[in-house]
């Protein structure tokens, strides 16, 4: 390594240039997402409320039958 990567930057401390002065600093980058989030699925989870509908229904239609026979 050696040289200057950046031969026309500015050294700005507290807003003020200091021409005296060079500083060293490291990028870092994290690649970007492609296809947009990936959750894990729960098939438990996404069924509940499908399981709960069917089991009012069954719970109602009971009833209803139950009291027109009587």
């Amino acid at each position: 390594m050696g040289g200057n990567p950046y031969p026309n930057g500015e050294f700005i401390s507290e807003g003020i240039l200091e021409e005296n002065y060079d500083s060293g600093f490291r990028t870092y980058s994290t690649p970007p997402a492609v296809g947009g989030i990936i959750t894990p699925v729960n098939k438990l989870g996404v069924l509940t409320p499908y399981l709960a509908l069917a089991g009012l229904i069954v719970a109602i239609s009971t009833v209803y039958i139950i009291k027109k026979r009587k």
